[in-house]
């Protein structure tokens, strides 16, 4: 089984020639398995990120975790929805 499933059988996975933010070569490694679906060294790294990520986060410190959108409205929704929740009266700053 592949991790990407194309749409279209003439479809192949996107391909980026350089690594820019991983210097782990194990990673970058089993990041290019569980990309192309190969070995099943990446498809248990897989199963066992998920598990790792998918838990409850602790934020007794405060920190909140960090939200990816695809799309900036997404994002924006998300803002005004955090700007509501913030006591006390809007000041702009300039």
């Amino acid at each position: 089984m592949r991790m990407y499933q194309p749409t279209h059988p003439s479809a192949a996975p996107p391909r980026t020639p350089q690594v820019f933010r991983q210097e782990d070569q194990e990673l970058v490694g089993l990041l290019g398995d569980i990309r192309n679906g190969t070995s099943f060294q990446a498809h248990a790294a897989l199963d066992n990120l998920l598990n790792v990520c998918s838990g409850p986060l602790d934020t007794a410190d405060g920190i909140l975790p960090t939200h990816l959108h695809g799309r900036n409205a997404e994002v924006d929704k998300k803002n005004e929805e955090a700007l509501a929740e913030l006591p006390g009266d809007a000041v702009r700053a300039s």
